[in-house]
């Protein structure tokens, strides 16, 4: 990272375990966190030129073999991605963001033994599926080699230009490039005030207007272009936080492996117990209550709006 902010220099090791960020304020912690999370954050797809001859090996083998120079593309391409999004990343005008970001740079370094040991320890065992189409994909250990089966016969839906086959590659080398397949979960500053307003700052009835108008002044709508894009009403980090709290309705329908650290965390640290409604507002009832009595979420002490959102995320997400 070059040049973001008050950080002139940084070089940031993605395959440690545990990255402590630590110092005063207006250092660049949280500049830096907001790069890192855009860059880590799923759901981007790129026009790939290896994406021709990945179809081609699909085609006549359903498998195609990973080159370091693949996966190389797709951070390149990541990177890139992140640097033309900088006003999106800290909703700011693209004319604050030309003053205030106009030297950032940001790159990767992705080694021959970087790409030894991704083929060596990177196992995939997937399936994705859009409603009609189902792809299966599996990498075993220490081959390169990445095999594909697709539930049709017709192979002709396998274009260089099919959106959905550069939707699969995508995942795939992400996947690879960042060894993550879950994504990433940033609990921003804000998260107090999300869960106690996320009604009104509901970003669903206004977000695909504001992509389109974004591109709007393009002669061609660019699906890529649009899918990337998104609202500046708030960063990136901020919006995807608020959109876990708009759909908690569904997300406490599922169980982590880690809800056993959740319950330790509400017994040992808050004293009671974190819950959503079926509707998905959060509520709080501390250990001296009744079970019936629970407070809403803002009128819970200001410790359970700070540790609510990690005690979710590591019950359900």
């Amino acid at each position: 990272i070059d040049n973001l902010g008050t950080v002139k220099s940084a070089r940031i090791d993605l395959s440690k375990k545990l990255i402590l960020f630590c110092g005063r304020n207006s250092t660049g912690k949280t500049y830096v966190s907001y790069i890192l999370h855009a860059f880590l954050t799923d759901g981007k797809v790129f026009k790939l030129d290896c994406a021709e001859r990945i179809v081609r090996q699909i085609l006549a083998n359903r498998s195609f073999q990973i080159e370091k120079y693949d996966i190389e593309e797709w951070l390149s391409k990541n990177c890139q991605e992140v640097m033309s999004q900088l006003g999106s990343v800290f909703a700011i005008s693209d004319s604050t963001k030309d003053k205030l970001f106009s030297d950032f740079n940001l790159s990767v370094e992705f080694n021959d033994n970087d790409y030894q040991e991704t083929i060596a320890n990177t196992v995939i065992n997937a399936q994705m599926s859009d409603g009609q189409y189902v792809w299966k994909i599996e990498k075993k250990v220490g081959e390169p080699q990445i095999h594909v089966e697709c539930n049709v016969d017709d192979t002709s839906v396998m274009t260089p230009e099919s959106f959905r086959l550069a939707n699969l590659l995508c995942n795939i080398l992400r996947n690879l490039a960042i060894g993550k397949d879950s994504g990433v979960r940033m609990l921003t500053v804000e998260r107090n005030s999300i869960y106690t307003f996320k009604t009104e700052l509901s970003l669903s009835r206004n977000e695909l207007i504001d992509r389109i108008q974004a591109q709007s002044d393009k002669s061609e709508l660019d699906i890529f272009d649009i899918i990337n894009s998104s609202s500046r009403r708030y960063p990136m980090a901020v919006r995807s936080s608020l959109r876990v709290a708009n759909d908690l309705e569904n997300v406490q329908k599922s169980e982590s492996p880690y809800a056993e650290v959740s319950r330790q965390i509400e017994e040992d640290i808050l004293g009671g117990e974190v819950s959503m409604t079926k509707n998905g507002d959060v509520e709080f009832r501390a250990k001296s209550m009744l079970k019936s009595k629970r407070l809403p979420f803002h009128l819970s002490s200001s410790i359970v709006k700070t540790m609510a959102s990690l005690v979710i995320y590591l019950r359900h997400m």
